[in-house]
């Protein structure tokens, strides 16, 4: 009776060579100023594709600028009950407290507009004085102080509660997403998640530096790379804007 052979000598003899050899291994440096940026491989990078590889993030480092007051969020309207025409204040981005911001809305609109948090509740609580407000649905009187409704009209003076609790910060997770990686989660979810970590370690202003150690590894999903995109998002799946300060990213691409 004829036996074939499960493994060709030769595939044996690749594997023991393979085994006993210096495996595949490369570091890869990136930096940016985006938070959604791809790199290009002057050489593409052609992988074995009959071996597995893995990426790892060695570290991340970044300043934190993140801001939760932006350009997008930053606008509202009020209305005096002396007849003027409705005027749009504008508060300048940046990382902003409830006193800090309280400060700029009483001095922009004359001690008409006051805030202040309400500690039992984590509410906050918005004294109008002969003043309408209103604003947009991604204002931060919706998405940081917690105020639903876009339109608020005192007859002279009033303190309006908040709806929903305040959140001060909007960006509690930094994602480091990677187009060539796959085997992460989220909430049951595949993603491409190369590496996740808490926001706001440092204070604002200074620098990020997240090391890992050991380096967590990721399957790769691809053996012919001419370029890799990588995202920084927040738990929401939105960029994170660091303001054009620098990211800088250090990975490291081995055969397993």
């Amino acid at each position: 009776m004829k036996m074939e052979l499960r493994n060709p000598p030769e595939d044996n003899f690749k594997k023991m060579v393979n085994i006993m050899s210096d495996k595949y291994s490369r570091t890869l440096s990136i930096n940016s100023k985006e938070s959604d940026f791809t790199i290009n491989f002057q050489d593409s990078i052609k992988l074995d594709q009959n071996l597995n590889y893995e990426l790892g993030l060695l570290w991340f480092c970044a300043y934190n600028t993140i801001f939760n007051i932006t350009k997008d969020n930053n606008k509202f309207t009020i209305q005096t009950r002396d007849g003027h025409k409705p005027e749009i204040i504008t508060i300048e981005p940046g990382a902003y407290e409830i006193k800090d911001l309280n400060d700029i809305l009483s001095k922009k609109t004359n001690e008409g507009i006051k805030i202040k948090m309400d500690i039992p509740t984590s509410k906050c609580i918005m004294t109008l004085e002969n003043i309408g407000i209103h604003f947009q649905n991604n204002s931060f009187f919706r998405t940081i102080l917690g105020f639903t409704r876009n339109h608020y009209i005192t007859p002279v003076v009033e303190n309006i509660t908040s709806e929903n609790i305040i959140k001060i910060i909007n960006t509690n997770t930094i994602n480091i997403h990677c187009d060539c990686i796959t085997g992460s989660y989220n909430n049951g979810k595949q993603t491409n998640v190369l590496y996740s970590f808490p926001s706001n370690t440092v204070p604002m202003g200074y620098k990020i530096v997240e090391r890992m150690n050991p380096p967590n590894y990721l399957p790769l999903c691809r053996k012919y790379i001419m370029d890799i995109n990588f995202k920084i998002l927040n738990q929401e799946g939105e960029l994170i804007d660091f303001n054009g300060e620098e990211i800088s990213m250090y990975l490291h691409l081995k055969q397993v």
